[in-house]
């Protein structure tokens, strides 16, 4: 009854629509002080420090990914030691696999052929071009 009354004391033509005065309700029950708490937390959470690591491939401490490529001990692996600027690197590089050897990334054998090649993209002595390949001319 008191919300009821809240809400029919607003100024003539302030009065708001029936979907929305649920949003006053909660306005109205939690104290002002409560959003800017939530609001605090927000931006804490929104400005967390980057993921830094020593990245295999440029030997240099870099910023890493931001979570796990898949969930497997590789997976790890490649998350505790490839930076970002590597892994665009190597998302162009498979994209170029994949239509050089007309791969169907749905299957095993081009599963296993694509983690194969990361191995030796980000760990190895880089990737070997496909023989067939002819830079695109710009």
């Amino acid at each position: 009854m008191r919300l009821k009354k809240a809400i029919n004391n607003l100024p003539r033509g302030q009065k708001t629509p029936r979907r929305s005065r649920r949003t006053i309700r909660v306005r109205r029950c939690v104290p002002e002080f409560v959003f800017g708490v939530v609001a605090r937390i927000h931006i804490f959470w929104g400005n967390r420090m980057a993921h830094m690591v020593f990245c295999a491939k440029y030997n240099a401490q870099m910023e890493g990914l931001d979570e796990m490529p898949f969930d497997s001990d590789f997976g790890k692996k490649v998350y505790d030691n490839v930076s970002k600027k590597a892994w665009g690197e190597w998302v162009e590089h498979q994209k170029m696999l994949l239509n050089e050897y007309r791969l169907q990334p749905w299957t095993r054998e081009a599963q296993e052929f694509l983690v194969e090649q990361m191995q030796q993209f980000f760990f190895g002595a880089g990737a070997a071009l496909p023989k067939e390949f002819v830079p695109p001319t710009q």
